[in-house]
């Protein structure tokens, strides 16, 4: 996995931050709850992220970099629902 600032604070973020920030991820601006499926084993994850909609696309912040595991399974599906202030979205890729 490629090395970012944020790369120590990571293990902590996941086991304390992520739970926290799914209460609200998806209701406050800058906020958004991805909804994706695992690559190999099919299981459903909801993943907290900074996301903001930008003429009928998203733009993602990538606060590890791209080499993490959700941006590998939705790669991988092709697909993604994103919940951002009261809003639901299933975005296609590539189409």
């Amino acid at each position: 996995m490629a090395r970012t600032r944020m790369t120590p604070l990571r293990s902590a973020v996941v086991r304390i931050v992520n739970p926290l920030t799914r209460l609200f991820a998806g209701h406050m601006p800058g906020f958004g709850l991805l909804t994706y499926h695992g690559r190999r084993t099919g299981r459903m994850y909801r993943t907290p992220i900074n996301v903001w909609p930008r003429d009928g696309e998203y733009v993602f912040a990538l606060t590890y970099g791209s080499d993490v595991q959700w941006v590998k399974n939705v790669l991988a599906a092709g697909e993604c629902d994103i919940r951002f202030v009261e809003e639901t979205s299933t975005s296609s890729n590539g189409s």
